[in-house]
C-alpha cells in the first residue's frame, strides 16, 4: 500500500496504521493530520496524502477535490481553534515528493509575520517536543477537531 522504504511520508502513514505513531491527530478519508516535527509556529500540523502521488493534478478530479477540503477543514479548525491572525499553506513536495501540506497558524507576534514561515527555517529544530509533549499537543487538536466537526456536521 505505501511506499515506506522510499519515502518519509509513507513511513509516516505505515507508522500511524502500526500504531506507532504519536503525532497523528486525525484520519480523514484521503488524508492523514499530524503534528509538525517542530513547533515554532504553535500548533503546525501537516496534511499528508494517503496516495504517494508526486502532483496534485495527477489525481481524479474528485479525489483532488475531497483531499483539497480536508487541507482546508484543516486550516478552518486551526483558524478558529488558536485564534491565530492567518494561515499558511505550503505544498512543495521539491524535497518530498509525496502531496502533503504544511499548515501554518500564524499569529500577530510572530517573528516576521508578515514573511514566508519558511524564514525561521534554520531554528526549527530548537523547537521540536519530546514524545509527550507530542503526544499531549497532538491529543489537543484531536478533541478539538472533533468538536469542530461535529459542530459544522449540526448546520
Amino acid at each position: 500500500m505505501f511506499n515506506a522504504m522510499n519515502c518519509v511520508i509513507c513511513q509516516k502513514l505505515e507508522n500511524h496504521y502500526s500504531g506507532s505513531s504519536s503525532s497523528s491527530v486525525f484520519e480523514f478519508e484521503n488524508s492523514l493530520v499530524v503534528l509538525g516535527e517542530h513547533q515554532f509556529y504553535k500548533y503546525y500540523c501537516m496534511v499528508l496524502s494517503k496516495s504517494c502521488v508526486r502532483e496534485v493534478h495527477h489525481l481524479p478530479a474528485e479525489l483532488r477535490n475531497n483531499l483539497m477540503e480536508e487541507v482546508f477543514t484543516m486550516g478552518s479548525f486551526l483558524e478558529e481553534w488558536t485564534g491565530c491572525k492567518k494561515i499558511n499553506y505550503s505544498c512543495l513536495g521539491n524535497a518530498v515528493p509525496h502531496i502533503h501540506w504544511h499548515i501554518f497558524p500564524r499569529y500577530s507576534d510572530d517573528p516576521d509575520f508578515k514573511m514566508s514561515p519558511w524564514l525561521h527555517f534554520s531554528r526549527f529544530k530548537d523547537f521540536e517536543l519530546d514524545q509527550d509533549q507530542v503526544k499531549q499537543r497532538a491529543n489537543e487538536l484531536f478533541k478539538g477537531l472533533r468538536k469542530f466537526l461535529a459542530k459544522r456536521e449540526m448546520h
